[in-house]
């Protein structure tokens, strides 16, 4: 199973989209940051919010720091207006 695949099955069970870990990260921060494009627009879609870390570090921050350009793209189109 891939990770949409495993995120999917996360959000039907009623995961938390925007559930934060000991540091404030969360699964869209680290999806951007891995450039996992897919599972960004899931979370998205989900309602997941570009929240920062206690280091200051969001989905988009991570993606741009690593060159992540397609996710870039979709946080920057996807921002709450």
């Amino acid at each position: 199973m891939g990770h949409t695949e495993t995120v999917q099955r996360l959000l039907e069970a009623g995961a938390n989209v925007n559930h934060q870990n000991k540091e404030g990260s969360t699964a869209l921060l680290y999806a951007g940051w891995k450039g996992h494009s897919e599972v960004v627009k899931l979370l998205l879609g989900a309602g997941a919010r570009d929240i920062p870390n206690k280091f200051g570090n969001t989905a988009l921050s991570m993606a741009r720091a690593n060159n992540h350009n397609d996710v870039v793209q979709y946080l920057l189109q996807h921002q709450p207006k």
